[in-house]
């Protein structure tokens, strides 16, 4: 009786994948914003984002300082008392993680004082 040994080619140790071997999709870039009036603080608006894949914000929004410069934020999602009840123009920019730039208008109603 002879007693035979097989021995196969297998590794000890698991194979951690490339993460490069599979690259995640980029994500579609959408830019848009709404806002909402605070119903307990006269004049407060909060910007809403419903921004994907966007790296960078810049805001206009729509009122002067006490030196005469409009106002700017570069929050993703600024809170904003404005001064009275009236129709604002913000402009706000941003830019995605793919370098692309996108530019909204909004018109904002205050309405709560």
């Amino acid at each position: 009786i002879s007693t035979i040994l097989l021995f196969s080619a297998c590794e000890i140790f698991p194979v951690v994948p490339d993460p490069n071997a599979f690259p995640q999709p980029e994500k579609t870039p959408v830019f848009e914003f709404d806002y909402v009036n605070s119903g307990s603080f006269p004049g407060w608006i909060k910007f809403q984002n419903k921004c994907i894949a966007i790296v960078s914000y810049e805001w206009y929004l729509g009122i002067l300082d006490g030196e005469g410069n409009e106002l700017t934020s570069f929050s993703s999602s600024p809170k904003v008392q404005y001064p009275q009840n009236g129709t604002y123009r913000v402009i706000v920019m941003g830019k995605s993680s793919d370098g692309k730039e996108f530019e909204q208008q909004l018109l904002v109603e205050v309405s709560n004082y």
